[in-house]
C-alpha cells in the first residue's frame, strides 16, 4: 500500500490553478514540487507566470487531445532576454490515477534563467496544462476522486460547472440502500446491480475508452495497464460481495473483539485502493461496508 501510495505521488501532479479568463500575474513558489495548471488559452490572453526562482528541474506543456499545436511558452530573464519555445512535440501518455489523455507538446528538463526574477509566459488557443516541478506531495492520492471527476468533466470532457454530478448520483443510492431497499426487499439487489453498473461505467470504462480514442491507442506505460488490472480486481470483489451478502443468511456464534478488528484491515486497506484509483467518490466502499457490515459472527 506504501508503495502505491508513493507510486501516485511520483507520477502525477498536484493540480494548482484552474483558468477560465486572463489573468495578471500567477506567483509560483516551490517550482521543484510537481505542480500543473490548467488554463483555456485565447488569442487575446496572456497567462504569466512569476516563479519564486528561475531553475527549473522541469517545465512542460500538455494537451487533451492530439494536433494541436498553437500554443507558446516564453521565458523572460531578469536582465529582460526572453526564450520561445513552440510546440513541436506530440508524445501521448494515459495519466494512469485520473484516467485522462495527456499530449506532451513542450518540454524543458534542468533548465536555468538566473537566479530570481524570471517570468513565463504561455499564449495560444484550446485547452492545456502547464506543468512544472518533479517532487511530489505524499498525501496527492487521497485526492484523486476529487481531482478526477473535476478533470474529467469540467476541463476534459466538456466545461461543465455541474463536473461534480457523479458524487451526487453516489450520495443519492447512499440515501436509497439506507432508507429503502434493505438486504432481502426484493428490488434491493437490482439496485446494487445498477448502482455497480454506474461505477463501472462512470469512474472506470468510459475514462479509459475516451483516453484510448483521444490518443488514438491504448495507453502503453506500464502503470496505466498495471492500473487498469487493479481496477477489474477491485469490480470482481466488489460484485462478488454484493452477490455474496445479498443473499446472506442469519449466523451465529460472534467473533472477540481482536478478530473483528483483524477483519477490517483487509477492507481498509481495498478502500484505500479505490481511492487511488479514484473508483466509487469516497463512498460506494463506505456504503457497501455499513450495508453488510464487517463479519463479527463466525459461521
Amino acid at each position: 500500500m506504501i508503495y502505491i501510495a508513493l507510486l501516485a505521488a511520483s507520477i502525477s501532479h498536484t493540480p494548482g490553478y484552474l483558468f477560465d479568463t486572463c489573468n495578471s500575474q500567477v506567483p509560483l513558489t516551490d517550482v521543484n514540487v510537481s505542480q500543473v495548471h490548467y488554463m483555456r488559452l485565447k488569442p487575446e490572453c496572456t497567462y504569466m507566470f512569476v516563479p519564486d526562482t528561475c531553475r527549473f528541474q522541469t517545465i512542460s506543456l500538455h494537451r487533451f487531445k492530439t494536433g494541436i499545436m498553437t500554443a507558446e511558452l516564453s521565458i523572460t530573464s531578469a536582465t529582460g532576454v526572453t526564450t520561445v519555445y513552440r510546440e513541436n512535440m506530440q508524445e501521448k501518455h494515459g495519466e494512469p490515477f485520473t484516467s485522462t489523455p495527456y499530449i506532451t507538446t513542450i518540454e524543458l528538463n534542468d533548465v536555468s534563467f538566473g537566479k530570481t526574477g524570471c517570468h513565463i509566459n504561455v499564449t495560444g488557443t484550446g485547452i492545456a496544462s502547464f506543468v512544472v516541478g518533479k517532487a511530489e506531495d505524499w498525501w496527492l492520492g487521497l485526492t484523486i476522486p476529487y481531482w478526477a471527476y473535476r478533470i474529467q468533466w469540467q476541463w476534459v470532457y466538456g466545461d461543465t460547472e455541474a463536473w461534480f454530478w457523479p458524487f451526487l448520483v453516489y450520495i443519492a443510492y447512499a440515501f436509497q440502500l439506507s432508507f429503502k431497499y434493505s438486504i432481502g426487499h426484493r428490488h434491493a439487489l437490482r439496485v446494487v446491480q445498477t448502482l455497480l453498473v454506474f461505477s463501472l461505467v462512470v469512474d472506470f470504462l468510459y475514462p479509459s475508452m475516451y483516453t484510448a480514442h483521444a490518443l488514438r491507442g491504448w495507453p502503453s506505460s506500464a502503470i496505466w495497464n498495471i492500473l487498469f488490472g487493479i481496477r477489474c480486481i477491485i469490480y470482481w470483489v466488489l460484485a462478488y460481495t454484493v452477490a455474496r451478502n445479498e443473499y446472506k443468511i442469519q449466523r451465529c456464534g460472534y467473533l472477540p473483539m481482536g478478530s473483528i478488528a483483524l477483519r477490517s484491515i483487509p477492507w481498509f486497506v481495498f478502500y484505500i485502493f479505490t481511492v487511488f484509483t479514484g473508483i466509487g467518490a469516497y463512498i460506494l466502499v463506505p456504503m457497501l461496508l455499513i450495508r453488510y457490515g464487517i463479519p463479527t459472527r463466525s459461521s
